[in-house]
């Protein structure tokens, strides 16, 4: 207990002697961190995405993050951009939304802003090329069935002016020929209106998969913010303070112990 005391009162001694020099490094600290908040402020720029829906979907939101972290778009950025090195850029999808939230923290926000919009871009054109894609054959289709329908309404027309025929000769002149021609023309023609329903049942459905449809869109473009988004002042000095305090009680430390040794090396040459 008592060795534990002096051990204690050695240290206490050390940092008392060495007071200033752990000051000094403290007030050095705090200045080279508030230097840097002000010469190097961080600027969070961020987007915000909504990945668009089809029928067979344009892509899963977490697909489209897996593509983002592996660096998928990356590549075309630089080349494009003329950029050696990508800053860290973040991204992640809320729960149960298509919505993809990109953002880069970086002392240089126009140059993130530049990044985040040739990002959007890349995404926006894959999409839209898969879109365009699905969206056509959704259209051809609607085209195919509106033909149909013009084509089943002609034959309808034919089969009524048939029903129409055979009906005035049954007036006029029945017989068991006219009749069972008057019967299979009326069979022909409900056969026919059930098709035309049908293909307007398609239609329909085709109509609202069409309305359903949404290409894939920017809910919140990239902006340069007006302030640094990291932490305050207060907090910046803070982490100052505490660093130079410890840089300087282990600096103290260090000149203590090679002092004695200095000493002790004079000592053993005498």
């Amino acid at each position: 207990m008592d060795e534990e005391e002096i051990n204690l009162m050695d240290y206490i001694k050390v940092i008392l002697k060495r007071k200033w020099l752990i000051l000094k490094i403290i007030v050095g600290a705090i200045i080279v961190v508030g230097i840097l908040s002000l010469v190097m402020p961080k600027y969070k720029v961020d987007t915000i995405l909504e990945v668009g829906v089809t029928e067979d979907t344009l892509e899963a939101p977490n697909q489209l993050v897996e593509k983002l972290k592996n660096g998928n778009y990356n590549e075309a950025i630089k080349t494009k951009l003329n950029i050696k090195k990508l800053p860290k850029i973040g991204v992640s999808n809320p729960k149960d939304t298509k919505l993809i939230i990109i953002s880069i923290t970086s002392s240089n926000p126009e140059q993130a802003k530049k990044i985040l919009e040739e990002l959007e871009n890349l995404i926006l054109k894959e999409h839209q090329e898969k879109f365009d894609i699905q969206k056509k054959i959704l259209l051809d289709n609607k085209k195919r069935i509106k033909n149909k329908i013009s084509s089943l309404e002609n034959e309808k027309k034919i089969l009524e002016e048939k029903v129409d025929y055979f009906t005035n000769l049954m007036a006029t002149r029945p017989s068991p020929t006219y009749q069972f021609l008057l019967t299979e023309a009326k069979e022909n023609l409900e056969k026919k209106k059930l098709e035309i329903e049908n293909q307007y049942l398609q239609l329909n459905v085709l109509e609202q998969k069409l309305n359903s449809y949404q290409a894939t869109r920017i809910i919140k473009a990239p902006a340069i913010p007006a302030s640094p988004t990291e932490p305050g002042i207060g907090v910046k000095m803070t982490v100052g303070l505490i660093l130079g305090l410890l840089g300087g009680i282990f600096l103290a430390f260090v000149i203590e112990w090679w002092e004695k040794e200095k000493k002790q090396s004079q000592l053993e040459h005498q």
